[in-house]
């Protein structure tokens, strides 16, 4: 057989002319990218520039928490990876940057395929991805941010493969069921990724209903087959440790809904994407500024969706589907209500598909064209909510700064508590340092909490004070090691308890003078009462 050069030559620059025209196509989305990183920069360099633990964080320092028993098989399997390497570690700047650069990527993906009038809809849309309250909730997980910055991506790459390669659908059944094996909470933002792009394509003129069946099933089948994929090698994951899903948060629920469950979670996640006009939820809508601009978000979308109904009604098929998506949208904005099985559950870090509303309007006011009225008035309502989001971006910013300041001052607070408090134990007549430590009781979390100033943000996830730190054995004993560098060497003291319970009854509690005893050879330090 005869070696052809000059077709393998035209292979070659075939090969070579296909890739620069991807390249080129790449580098447009250069804008998006590089606003996600400055933004990014703005809402979470405070975080990235300091060590600001949250509750979390105290714990798993040095770890990537827990894994198997929560479902995160693919968290275990890598964190235990790292371990063979040199660990994992808390590293605010490597692992924040980290962070914000494959969120970067992940929206510059998530992005590509829609063809906005503006390009400003997509820089100003990056911008809120990376300052999502969400997000910053997630910056304190700090120990975990790489693995839930790869499960983004994942699933923005599951979604770029899916709709771009006729059996891309298979790759992202892969990755959807790994993302999902490293934090469950993502499922809802590649639904309503692909939601909103068979919405454009039921617009599109160019697509026919041939092509538009097709890509919805592979969507449907993607989302579907990846989480039952997902469930099944869990499963083994669990056999294979032989350990099971803790109750935490619903995990040992999760996947079994009964059908007397669906109207409650159908109800639920319709209201709460309604309720986001009226209501703070998880952060997400604290500011009353960003409830009215989802409800102008939400009129526009109304109007506009009307509009393109009538606007495409000869097209009988896609305007159903365009409606049938529509309609599907919300349940998907909010499916962590599905993942997590109870509603009471889910947190700020679990909603990150909730950001799809901001990019909902555009979808309908984009479709209107030319030089009509209609045209022109949606013109204007694209660029007055344009700058409307502008808004929302500087309160989430503002939000996020917030949160990290309420975190430093809380850790600053906790320091000068477990400094004070490891004096006092020192200070204690024959103390020495082989003595067991006996912490009774739990302190008054009442009197300790969050600067109230910066109360706004005392609710979302991972905060902290000096009642969750003392109270429990896990914080207190990583501060008092790592931070103070003394090693307690606690008991539970049942003998010590049961022997003394009239003189612990009728000491004072910390940090009243007499809060701090030995009693047979036993320091003892009661916090407060006994929690019933």
């Amino acid at each position: 057989m005869k070696f052809n050069t000059s077709q393998c030559c035209k292979k070659l620059r075939q090969i070579q002319e296909k890739t620069e025209h991807k390249t080129q196509e790449w580098l447009q989305e250069k804008d998006v990218f590089i606003t996600a990183i400055l933004v990014g920069l703005l809402a979470h360099g405070y975080m990235l520039t300091n060590k600001l633990a949250n509750i979390d964080d105290y714990i798993s320092m040095f770890h990537y928490g827990l894994g198997y028993t929560l479902g995160r098989w693919l968290l275990a399997l890598m964190g235990n990876f790292m371990f063979r390497i040199d660990g994992v570690y808390s590293t605010p700047f490597l692992n924040g940057a980290f962070f914000i650069i494959l969120l970067g990527l992940s929206i510059t993906v998530f992005l590509k395929p829609f063809s906005f009038q503006s390009r400003w809809v997509k820089r100003i849309f990056a911008a809120l991805f990376v300052s999502f309250p969400t997000v910053t909730c997630t910056m304190g997980f700090m120990f975990t941010v790489p693995f839930y910055a790869l499960a983004i991506l994942f699933m923005a790459i599951a979604y770029h493969v899916l709709i771009n390669y006729r059996y891309g659908f298979l790759f992202s059944i892969l990755l959807i069921c790994c993302s999902l094996g490293i934090y469950q909470a993502y499922w809802g933002l590649l639904a309503s990724f692909l939601l909103l792009y068979l919405i454009t394509l039921c617009m599109n003129d160019d697509t026919d209903v041939r092509s538009l069946v097709i890509i919805s099933l592979k969507s449907l089948c993607s989302l579907l087959f990846g989480v039952l994929l997902y469930l099944g090698v869990n499963q083994i994951m669990l056999k294979i440790q032989n350990v099971e899903l803790a109750s935490y948060q619903g995990m040992s629920q999760m996947g079994q809904i009964s059908l007397s469950q669906i109207p409650s979670i159908i109800s639920t996640a319709y209201g709460w994407f309604f309720k986001l006009m009226t209501e703070n939820y998880l952060d997400v809508t604290s500011y009353g500024i960003i409830r009215a601009v989802i409800a102008a978000g939400y009129i526009l979308t109304v109007i506009f969706f009307i509009l393109s109904f009538i606007q495409n009604r000869k097209y009988v098929f896609k305007t159903v589907a365009m409606a049938v998506f529509t309609l599907i949208f919300p349940l998907a904005v909010n499916s962590i209500y599905i993942m997590s099985n109870d509603a009471s559950n889910v947190h700020t870090m679990m909603c990150y598909s909730v950001v799809l509303v901001f990019l909902l309007p555009f979808v309908f006011l984009d479709q209107v064209t030319g030089e009509s009225l209609k045209a022109l008035i949606a013109g204007a309502a694209r660029y007055v909510y344009l700058l409307a989001l502008v808004l929302v971006i500087f309160f989430y910013v503002r939000l996020a700064n917030l949160y990290y300041l309420n975190l430093e001052l809380a850790n600053s607070e906790i320091y000068t508590f477990m400094e004070t408090l490891n004096t006092r134990i020192q200070s204690t007549e024959d103390y020495s340092e082989d003595k067991e430590v006996l912490f009774y009781g739990m302190y008054d979390d009442v009197v300790n909490r969050n600067i109230w100033e910066v109360r706004m943000v005392s609710n979302m996830t991972g905060t902290i004070d000096v009642a969750n730190a003392i109270n429990s054995p896990l914080i207190r004993q990583n501060i008092f090691r790592i931070y103070l560098g003394v090693t307690l060497n606690e008991t539970d003291g049942a003998a010590i308890i049961t022997e003394y319970q009239e003189v612990l009854d009728d000491m004072p509690s910390y940090p009243d003078d007499g809060s701090i005893v030995i009693l047979d050879d036993v320091i003892v330090v009661k916090l407060g009462e006994l929690s019933e």
